[in-house]
Formats: C-alpha cells, structure tokens, sequence
C-alpha cells in the first residue's frame, strides 16, 4: 500500500477512536439531552466556529463531508456524469455499496454467488469507473 493511502487510513482509524468520540462527549455535555443519530452525524463533521452548535430546527449548519457513501443504483449514474465531465477524481474518498443486487434466497455464500453471477457487468464496470 502505497504511503499516502496509509497516512489517509491512519486519519480515518484516529477519527473513529479518538477525535470522534472526544466531540460527541463534548457535544452531550452542552446540550444536556440524548442525541439523535441525525445530531451524532451532523456534530461528528460540523464546523465548530465561534457561533457555537446549531440548535435544532433554527441554524443552518456548514458541514465538512468526510467520505461519500453511494447505492449501486446512483452510483452508476454519478460515475457516469463524472466520465462524461473529463473528471477522473473526486474531492472526498467515495464508496459504493451494492446492496440491491444480492437477493436473500438461500443462504449468504450462495447468494453472493448468484449476484456476482447476474451482475458480473455492473460490478465491472464499477470496479473500471471507480479505479
């Protein structure tokens, strides 16, 4: 593995075991109440400026975006736009998950299988698009 991608994987392995949990524990003490999975996402990549957190519902909120998660459906049409702009990088790592295209049937093993099977050109030409 090349030297850039470790020092990127390092980033993500501190963040999840130290910076994120660090804020979160930060964020619970200031707003006193249960937070919601939306405010845990939110908060984890919210820009904590002088203004302070946002308040439900009344600020708008600037957010830095760490990693784009896309289904297989839109994936396909995202990476599509990004060959058809000449645009061969993205800002923010990306990952595609292809969920809808394993049917549980039988079992886990043979079902992945069956969808590698069926959808061999899709995951092809995702595996080309997003190299």
């Amino acid at each position: 593995m090349e030297k850039k991608q470790e020092d990127y994987i390092d980033k993500i392995k501190n963040h999840y075991m130290w910076g994120l949990p660090r804020r979160l524990t930060a964020v619970r003490k200031t707003k006193k109440w249960p937070l919601t999975l939306t405010e845990k996402v939110l908060f984890a990549h919210f820009e904590i400026g002088k203004e302070g957190l946002p308040e439900r519902g009344v600020t708008p909120v600037l957010l830095n975006v760490a990693r784009v998660a896309m289904q297989d459906a839109t994936a396909q049409m995202a990476l599509l736009q990004f060959i058809s702009l000449e645009i061969d990088k993205a800002i923010v790592p990306a990952s595609i998950h292809c969920d809808h295209l394993v049917r549980a049937r039988l079992e886990a093993q043979e079902d992945l299988k069956v969808a590698e099977n069926e959808n061999r050109e899709i995951y092809d030409f995702l595996a080309s698009a997003a190299a």
